[in-house]
C-alpha cells in the first residue's frame, strides 16, 4: 500500500486483524473497509422504521446543504447537552427496535474486534450519562457534506466532557452502509490535514461543496450497502459527493478515539 490513503479491504467472511484501530492510529493505514457485513434487507427493514417512527424528528446538518441525522450528533449538541443525552437514549432504542438487536450487536462485534487487543467502550459524561453509540445519516438527492476534518469538533464546547478522556490526535470515523444511493454519494479522503497551511483555503472557498476539490491528491471509497467502513477521519479532509437519483444515501455510525493512556478505545456519536 504505497498510497497515501492505504485502505484495508476484506470480506465479513475473513478473520479480523486484531490491532487494525492501533494500526490506523499509528498511521500504518487510514482505515479499513469490510464487506458484507450486513443483511440489505434487515438494513432496509431499519431504515423503514426509522422513517417511520414518530419520536424523533430528523436534524439538519446546515441550512448551506441537505443532509439529516436521526439523533443529535454531539458536535451538533452546543455547551446544553440535555437534548443530546435525551435524543442518545432514545436513537439507541429506535435502532434497536428497527434494525434488530442481532444488527446492532453484530455491529457492535465488529468494531470491538477491530479494537481488540483493547477494549472498546462509550465514553461517560461528568454525571455518568452516556453518549449515543451511533446516529442515523440521510442524505436525500443532492445531498452532500463538504471537505471537513474531524479533529475540529474537538475544540469546541460539546467536548468539555470526553476531551479529557480521549487523545486529541486521532478521531476515527465509523459507518454502515445502510443504503447506497443510485449513483453519487461518494466518500473521498484527501491528503491534507490539519497542519497543512492550504486549510484556510478549503474552508474559505464554499463554490467547491458540489465537486472535488482541485490540486489536492484524493481517493473515492467505494462502499457498497452492507459495507462497514472505519478510517481516520480526523487526520484526512473529506467530504461526501452530492448523492445523485431518488434514492438517500443512508448510514449508520459515529466516532471512535482511544484513552488518554492508549489502554482502550472509546466510541460515540
Amino acid at each position: 500500500m504505497d498510497s497515501f490513503f492505504p485502505l484495508a479491504r476484506s470480506s465479513a467472511k475473513d478473520p479480523i486483524p486484531a490491532g487494525t484501530l492501533d494500526a490506523i492510529h499509528a498511521r500504518d493505514l487510514a482505515g479499513v473497509v469490510i464487506e458484507g457485513v450486513f443483511d440489505a434487507d434487515e438494513l432496509q427493514r431499519g431504515v423503514e422504521g426509522i422513517k417511520r417512527s414518530t419520536e424523533l424528528s430528523p436534524h439538519s446538518f446546515s441550512p448551506r446543504f441537505e443532509a439529516y441525522s436521526y439523533g443529535e450528533i454531539l458536535d451538533h449538541s452546543g455547551a446544553d447537552r440535555t437534548l443530546y443525552h435525551n435524543e442518545a437514549a432514545l436513537i439507541t432504542r429506535l435502532v434497536t427496535e428497527s434494525f434488530g438487536e442481532p444488527l446492532v450487536q453484530l455491529l457492535g462485534a465488529s468494531l470491538g474486534a477491530l479494537a481488540a487487543p483493547r477494549p472498546l467502550r462509550s465514553p461517560r459524561s461528568a454525571s455518568g450519562v452516556a453518549y449515543a453509540p451511533f446516529t442515523v445519516r440521510s442524505y436525500p438527492e443532492g445531498g452532500l457534506i463538504p471537505p471537513h476534518c474531524e479533529l475540529e469538533q474537538l475544540r469546541r464546547d460539546p467536548y468539555a466532557d470526553p476531551l479529557p478522556q480521549i487523545r486529541a490526535d486521532t478521531l476515527l470515523s465509523f459507518l454502515v452502509m445502510v443504503s447506497a444511493p443510485e449513483d453519487g454519494g461518494d466518500l473521498v479522503g484527501y491528503d491534507l490535514d490539519q497542519g497543512d497551511p492550504r486549510v484556510p483555503e478549503v474552508y474559505s472557498d464554499r463554490s467547491v461543496l458540489h465537486s472535488i476539490r482541485n490540486g489536492f491528491a484524493h481517493e473515492r471509497i467505494a462502499l457498497c450497502t452492507g459495507d462497514l467502513l472505519v478510517f481516520d477521519a480526523g487526520r484526512h479532509f473529506h467530504q461526501i459527493l452530492p448523492v445523485v437519483g431518488s434514492r438517500a444515501r443512508w448510514t449508520l455510525g459515529g466516532f471512535m478515539a482511544p484513552s488518554r493512556d492508549r489502554s482502550e478505545w472509546f466510541s460515540w456519536s
